[in-house]
Parts: structure tokens; sequence; C-alpha cells
């Protein structure tokens, strides 16, 4: 058996706790924590991208960041988008984790969100390739906004509401460059335009040459330079750091020396 701080030598698991960290990325998840205290402070909107190739260790560096906000100041919420299937499902979902994460008094916000959401989730048959389905669920949909309001008016009356709440929600959006092309316009689409609530907070993280060549020979950036532009060249980026070559540990793993000879290890 092995302690904890071996783990992730051969484990391709994210860590979620800061026992776990041996690769020297406490000082970066510092800084992020005292950047989301300062964006805390104001309720429009802020998207964060944390961008790193496969297994450079973005999920675990969120994860570090996620365990030392302060609960009582944040509604923390998790997406992972990858495991739900299809573009309908994405945006309900990331409507559904933003009202899981509202305090609980705030009542008439969630119910807000709740109703807003009816309404929004249909609307992804307006965008490319969400299929003949959601074009269907959003005319009926329709037919119900002219006795009941605008998809506007719901927003209007839903921001009001999260204006006030004095806890923000940060949700987290992980392993959004696994998403199939509908599935991916969806949810860049519901971040930029459904999601973008006040004191409602992403961060992203995703392979950055992975998703933009993926909307290069895909129809998506020719048919909604738009969104391509709002959600993703125009983001706050951050890189995962990882371990450089150099880092002792890392050669000794890869030049397959003994578990017992890397440092930090201990075999019991």
């Amino acid at each position: 058996m092995v302690d904890s701080a071996a783990r992730g030598w051969w484990a391709d698991d994210p860590i979620s706790s800061p026992g776990e960290e041996t690769l020297g990325r406490r000082e970066f998840v510092d800084r992020l924590v005292a950047m989301f205290a300062e964006i805390g402070t104001q309720s429009s909107s802020t998207v964060l991208a944390v961008v790193g190739p496969w297994g450079s260790g973005k999920t675990s560096t969120v994860n570090l960041v996620l365990e030392k906000l302060d609960e009582k100041r944040w509604g923390i919420a998790r997406l992972n988008p990858w495991a739900l299937g299809s573009a309908e499902a994405i945006v309900a979902e990331l409507l559904g984790a933003i009202r899981s994460a509202l305090p609980e008094k705030a009542r008439s916000a969630r119910e807000k969100l709740k109703t807003y959401a009816l309404y929004a989730t249909p609307a992804l048959g307006l965008i490319p390739g969400a299929g003949a389905a959601t074009t269907k669920a959003f005319e009926l949909a329709a037919r119900r906004w002219t006795d009941e309001g605008t998809l506007q008016t719901h927003f209007e009356e839903l921001e009001t509401e999260l204006a006030a709440i004095d806890r923000p929600v940060l949700v987290f959006v992980d392993d959004v460059d696994r998403l199939q092309p509908d599935e991916l316009l969806a949810l860049l689409r519901a971040i930029r335009v459904v999601g973008r609530l006040p004191n409602v907070h992403y961060v992203v993280a995703y392979d950055q040459l992975t998703l933009v060549d993926f909307l290069v020979v895909t129809h998506l950036r020719a048919t909604c330079p738009p969104v391509y532009r709002a959600v993703l060249a125009d983001r706050s980026w951050l890189t995962a750091p990882v371990a450089f070559e150099d880092d002792e540990r890392l050669r000794a793993w890869r030049d397959g020396r003994r578990l017992a000879d890397l440092p930090g290890l201990r075999a019991r």
C-alpha cells in the first residue's frame, strides 16, 4: 500500500484536496482564489477558461480552487456536459446546476429560473444541427409565449431576482473538448446567451488546441462565428500549471524507475 501522495503517479483520476497536491500548483491556486474573491464583488457575469492539454491537471487545479473557496460566500455547481448526450440536456442541466447553487432563501429566484428554463431549453431548436425534435419543442414553446410572455421577458424578471442575491454562483464546466458539434455549440450559446445572468460566473476547462481544431474542421465556426469569437476568443484564459520536463519526479516515472525511488513515495 502507498500513501495518498503517491496515487497521482499512475492513476489518472484528478485530485480533490490540498493534501494530494505534489506538483507545485499551490501558488497558482492561491492566485485564482484571490481572483475569485474580486470577481465575487461584482454582479456582472464572468467566464474564466482554464486551458491545457489532456492530462495537464485542469480538473485537479480547479478542484483545489473550489476546495479553498468559502462556501458561505459562494454557491458552487459542477457540470460535465460530456455525460449528458444531447444539446437540449446540456442547457437544461446548466440552468438546473445554477438553480441548485442558489441560496435556499432565494426562493423567488429559484422559481423564476425554473420557469425560464422551460422556455430557454427548447429554444435550442434555433441552433443548426440541434435536430427536428428540438425544433418541434421550440414551436410548442413559442405558442405558449403568446400568452405568457417572451423569453426576454422571463430573462429580465430573472435578472432582477438574481441581481439581488448576496451569494454568487460559480459553475465549473469540465470536459468541454469531448463534446459533439451540436452539443458544443449548445453549451457555448447557453453560456453566452442563456446563462449570462447576474451573479453567475463560470470556469470552463478544455484543451484549447483540440477545441479550436474541432471547430475549424466542422461547420460550427463558419455558421456561428459570433458565438465562436464571443465565447472562446474573448474569454480570460489561464493555463493549467504542469510539472516541467526537468522535474526529477517526472523523469523517474517516465524512465520506469522503481516507485519506491520516487521522491515523496513510501511503500507500506
